[in-house]
C-alpha cells in the first residue's frame, strides 16, 4: 500500500490529463459501435434490394469519417494516458 502512496502525487498532478485520455477513450468505444449499425443497415437495404449506389456512397464517407475519427482519438488518449508514464 506504501508504494500507492507514491504515485498518488503524480496522478494528481496530472489529473486533467488522465480525465481528457478517459473522456477520448469511452469516444473511441462508443464510435466504434457505430460501424457495425451501419454495416447492418446497408445489408438490410441489400437484401431489400434499396440500395442504391448514393447511399452505399454516402454509408462509405460515414464508415471513412468515424474510422479518421477512431484513429485520431485513439491517438489522443494513448498520448494523455501512456505518454504520462513516461
Amino acid at each position: 500500500m506504501k508504494s500507492f502512496t507514491i504515485v498518488i502525487p503524480f496522478i494528481k498532478k496530472h489529473k486533467w490529463d488522465y480525465i481528457i485520455g478517459i473522456i477520448f477513450l469511452l469516444a473511441v468505444d462508443l464510435l466504434q459501435m457505430i460501424v457495425p449499425h451501419l454495416l447492418g443497415s446497408v445489408t438490410d437495404l441489400f437484401k431489400s434490394k434499396d440500395l442504391t449506389p448514393k447511399v452505399l456512397l454516402t454509408y462509405s464517407f460515414w464508415i471513412i469519417g468515424i474510422a479518421i475519427l477512431v484513429f485520431a482519438f485513439r491517438f489522443i488518449w494513448r498520448m494523455k494516458i501512456m505518454g504520462m508514464s513516461m
